[in-house]
């Protein structure tokens, strides 16, 4: 796992101006690719709404996560330029994007 303190996040509609994410690095990287990732539990909407994309509760590295179902798309899959740096950002929109529908 790489552990990502304090991205910035869009408040509102979350409930905070930042977030610590965890993604799972497949032991075949870079071939593999990287795909979703984990936002600390307590970070939800405003409203006390959950993302509909966040999945049960996982207990990892002594710390409570949400699993977020955010994937790469089929008109911009994981490749082999993509890295670490290029995920981030990709999980990023998710938070961006703030959409209680998608």
């Amino acid at each position: 796992y790489v552990e990502v303190r304090k991205i910035p996040i869009e408040n509102p509609p979350w409930n905070d101006a930042k977030s610590d994410i965890l993604i799972a690095v497949p032991n075949n990287y870079n071939i593999g690719g990287l795909d979703a990732f984990y936002m600390e539990e307590r970070i939800i909407f405003a409203d006390g709404q959950v993302h509909p994309r966040t999945k049960p509760i996982h207990q990892i590295l002594g710390r409570t996560w949400r699993l977020v179902s955010w994937h790469y798309k089929e008109n911009k899959p994981w490749a082999q330029e993509d890295n670490l740096i290029t995920h981030i950002q990709h999980c990023r929109q998710f938070f961006k994007q703030g959409s209680k529908s998608d």
